[in-house]
């Protein structure tokens, strides 16, 4: 009987890390990229309009360097040209409250790697990435 229960437990451990995992929005983006996370009190914010303006001007050089921006604006969370429900996950996981405008870069390991609170210029973000150990392989190996 005791084998049973131990045997159960180990099964539900393995279920509600599974779905824990599924449901972790940054779950997908960790060992292949490297996200940075705008959030704004709303998706019309005009300092978000201006990073993602910024960014746009500079996708090559974060495709070059495997990064993906997520935006956060309110309740909305856009991925990927892609609407997510994660939004209020992200503010809790990140400890981004509603009113803060915040952008945070987030290594491949999934570590914060950066955060800051006023619109950036972009190179800001890759001059950084390109410090980074796992960076400096890739750039070694051609990638």
């Amino acid at each position: 009987m005791r084998f049973l229960l131990v045997v159960a437990a180990m099964a539900m451990a393995v279920l509600t890390t599974e779905t824990t995992a599924s449901e972790d929005p940054m779950a997908k983006y960790r060992g292949s990229d490297r996200p940075i996370v705008i959030f704004a009190p709303d998706r019309y914010d005009q300092r978000l309009v201006e990073q993602i303006g910024r960014f746009s001007i500079h996708r090559r050089e974060f495709r070059d360097r495997d990064v993906i921006v997520i935006e956060v604006g309110g309740p909305f969370m856009r991925a990927e040209g892609r609407g997510l429900p994660h939004a209020p996950e992200m503010r809790e996981r990140y400890d981004v409250s509603e009113d803060d405008f915040t952008v945070i870069l987030i290594g491949k390991d999934g570590g914060e790697k950066l955060r800051v609170s006023e619109v950036t210029d972009p190179r800001v973000f890759y001059d950084l990435i390109d410090t980074m150990p796992m960076r400096q392989q890739e750039i070694e190996q051609g990638n």
